[in-house]
């Protein structure tokens, strides 16, 4: 039996990889993601998956309806690719399956719990000394927003957001 060496998960896995490595210093700023500002590697990669996909649907070659709207809320591309990448790990044993949004949810469960060591969800940021925010903004707890200010990463605050 010869083993697929071309399938969606390993490739998205790959490609997701390549982008969050790209992305890394936008860590830890709020940017929301368009579908426009995304490297247009990921349409090419959508067509070779499924010839003929539009560009305004080639997210949901790789991911469910639900699970890309779940991605498209998280606060950049970075998280976008790191969280992407880690779902397929989440995947279910179809590796030519769109990835679900529970493999999504798993992925930032995940990420929270491996950070719970540096920060603790209660807590309230106007409390935190320049030491703990700065570890927490290099690690993407928290986010500098558009006016620069200290906002929450609501993958690692859910209940501060209502996401999650």
């Amino acid at each position: 039996m010869q083993k697929q060496l071309v399938t969606l998960h390993s490739e998205l896995q790959r490609h997701a990889f390549i982008q969050y490595g790209k992305c890394e210093p936008q860590r830890i700023f709020a940017q929301p993601i368009k579908l426009s500002e995304l490297p247009p590697s990921t349409y090419s990669l959508a067509k070779f998956l499924r010839p003929g996909v539009e560009e305004k649907h080639m997210l949901h070659v790789f991911f469910t309806a639900e699970a890309t709207g779940v991605l498209l809320s998280l606060p950049n591309q970075y998280w976008f690719w790191k969280v992407a990448h880690d779902a397929v790990c989440y995947a279910g044993a179809d590796v030519n399956s769109p990835i679900t949004a529970k493999a999504v949810h798993l992925a930032i469960a995940c990420q929270r719990k491996g950070q719970l060591h540096r920060f603790d969800p209660a807590e309230e940021l106007e409390d935190l000394n320049n030491g703990e925010i700065g570890e927490r903004l290099e690690h993407g707890i928290c986010l500098m927003d558009s006016q620069a200010k200290l906002a929450r990463n609501w993958m690692f605050y859910p209940q501060s957001c209502g996401n999650g």
